[in-house]
């Protein structure tokens, strides 16, 4: 028989495997808390872009006036150059495979900056995004903090709007109080979610926005509630970008901390439209934006180091983010959020490209 060695401290094997399991339950909880901060962001980003809708990044040259359905996209695109406007606006997306609503104010001064408060639901109420330009702010009641996001458009939107959408008049209707005309924006290539839009009679912008899937049910809708064009009581104290001290985290976020994966495959009339990074918690997240002019496909990647690789669709709680197509994966200690109104099997075209 061996000699059986005795140890020292016996408890010392024990106390080293609670400290493992501790240890993992950190990285576990702490991966969860990110989670959890990357679907707000994810919330607020994709209710943003329905609150913008056609009205950022389109500067169009064609002046407001007729209504015809052939310029409807230059005139709606021209509008907030023309017009200053304040209002409350209703976003309803999809979350947890169930639809809500986001709550806003709304402010805009001609020709560039407009300032989106958040006021509902609970989870990202407080949140405030102001947009100055190119330039882009989001504050966070959480941690009562401003933020500079790096943001960068590359695209037009409207000529790819024209490009893959034909507008079609289809009568007319009040939203807020107020005449409007009613088009639907029919895609050119199937499979793509169509639109219809609600124009204001006299001002031009797009007051009111359903988006559509290919079997033609409403998918996501953003419209005022309440609307005032060119008010003379809003101060200037609503777009001034903050002041934020020097050499801050919160003024350094003109790159990410890690490489930044492009996909390989988009879907035909898709292009890389935009980039921005993001501070969720004490990480960086990537948010690149494909769009066909209309339509937005999201992609959000953010590093959680020292969890294992995973192919898409194995991480959980997909629902959790606002979009009824979801498609997530890690890989090399950083996690992908793939996002968008098009076909899970496109999606998943998009993801295995970009694990290649």
């Amino acid at each position: 028989m061996r000699p059986v060695l005795a140890c020292k401290n016996p408890w010392r094997f024990v106390v080293a495997g609670l400290r493992t399991g501790l240890k993992r339950r950190r990285l576990r909880r702490a991966s969860t808390t990110c989670e959890t901060n990357l679907r707000k962001q994810a919330l607020v980003c994709v209710t943003g872009l329905l609150i913008y809708g056609l009205t950022v990044g389109c500067w169009a040259g064609t002046p407001a006036g007729k209504c015809g359905a052939t310029d409807v996209l230059s005139r709606s695109a021209s509008a907030p150059r023309l017009h200053s406007y304040k209002g409350i606006r209703l976003v309803r997306v999809i979350q947890h495979g169930r639809p809500v609503e986001v709550k806003a104010k709304v402010y805009h001064r001609r020709p560039d900056k407009t300032r989106t408060e958040y006021v509902a639901p609970p989870c990202v109420a407080g949140t405030i995004i102001l947009n100055v330009g190119r330039q882009r702010w989001q504050y966070s009641s959480k941690t009562q903090r401003w933020v500079r996001c790096f943001h960068q458009d590359e695209e037009d939107h409207l000529a790819l709007a024209r490009r893959n959408y034909r507008s079609e008049p289809a009568g007319e209707g009040i939203v807020a109080g107020r005449p409007a005309s009613v088009f639907i924006l029919v895609p050119t290539t199937p499979g793509n979610p169509g639109k219809t839009i609600w124009v204001d009679k006299k001002c031009d912008l797009v007051v009111r926005s359903e988006w559509h899937n290919s079997a033609g049910e409403v998918i996501s809708w953003s419209r005022f509630t309440e609307i005032e064009f060119d008010p003379p009581n809003m101060p200037d104290e609503l777009f001034q970008p903050p002041r934020l001290p020097a050499q801050t985290v919160e003024t350094q976020l003109d790159r990410p901390c890690f490489k930044v994966i492009i996909p390989g495959y988009v879907p035909k009339g898709y292009v890389l439209s935009g980039t921005t990074v993001l501070q969720v918690g004490r990480e960086r997240a990537v948010h690149l934006k494909y769009t066909n002019g209309i339509n937005t496909i999201s992609l959000f990647e953010r590093v959680e180091l020292k969890m294992p690789d995973t192919p898409p669709d194995a991480v959980k709680h997909p629902t959790g983010y606002p979009s009824p197509q979801v498609v997530n994966w890690r890989q090399n200690g950083v996690v992908f959020t793939l996002m968008g109104d098009v076909s899970h099997s496109e999606l998943r075209k998009i993801a295995d490209s970009a694990r290649k």
